[in-house]
């Protein structure tokens, strides 16, 4: 039974005196925190001279990657855009949206970088940490596609695609070497897209800067474009 249902059936009040006390100050603690990012966000991309929209309306199923089409109730909020890295036009914006099914149901919200390049750059693939469930699926005869060569870069990695021979040869020993995916972040690519995201977590103003530029930095190796 939800707080709406209890409240209902309570004729007594004490469950919504409860509810008060418990939801109101998270809702105005959570009002607040948006609203100094907000600003923050604003001010900071017009000290930059770039183009900042706290809301725009939801178009990236054109991409095709699986985190901007999976769900439903898909909102965009603080996009910054008028940047380019490495060939493509970036933009990093807060992704709010309803899992519909599954383990995981329920509302999401997380800030991401996402680039398009002029061409298409990479076969349709996903990367992450390597986790403990990940250990325990090899074990089972579940693994992920390993990079030959690169025995680090596959511990540290999990690396899916479904064109395994393709994705493989994706990931030259130069990408591997100089490649590293921004802190508690996910990256799915395909064809001329690339998304760099905090899977269900938001960015806050204190690491927005950080975040940007680790994207770029990712994003440039995989375009052939990375640092010495």
């Amino acid at each position: 039974m939800n707080i709406i249902d209890k409240i209902a059936e309570d004729p007594s009040g004490v469950t919504l005196a409860v509810a008060a006390v418990v939801i109101i100050p998270a809702v105005a603690a959570a009002w607040f925190l948006d609203h100094r990012k907000n600003r923050w966000l604003e001010n900071f991309a017009e000290a930059k001279r770039l183009r900042f929209e706290p809301e725009v309306p939801y178009d990236l199923r054109n991409t095709g990657l699986e985190i901007f089409n999976n769900g439903y109730d898909f909102r965009l909020l603080n996009r910054i855009s008028g940047i380019s890295c490495a060939g493509a036009a970036v933009s990093f914006f807060d992704y709010k949206f309803r899992a519909s099914g599954g383990r995981e149901k329920g509302r999401y919200s997380l800030t991401a970088a996402l680039f398009e390049f002029k061409s298409d750059l990479f076969p349709a693939f996903t990367l992450r940490q390597e986790g403990i469930l990940d250990e325990l699926k090899a074990v089972f005869g579940v693994y992920d596609i390993d990079v030959p060569g690169d025995k680090e870069f596959c511990r540290e990695y999990h690396l899916s695609g479904r064109d395994k021979d393709a994705v493989a040869a994706f990931w030259t020993p130069e990408r591997t070497k100089k490649f590293k995916l921004p802190a508690r972040c996910r990256l799915e690519a395909k064809g001329r897209w690339l998304a760099i995201y905090r899977y269900a977590a938001t960015v806050d103003e204190k690491n927005y800067e950080t975040f940007m530029e680790e994207a770029k930095a990712a994003a440039a190796v995989l375009a052939g474009q990375g640092p010495a």
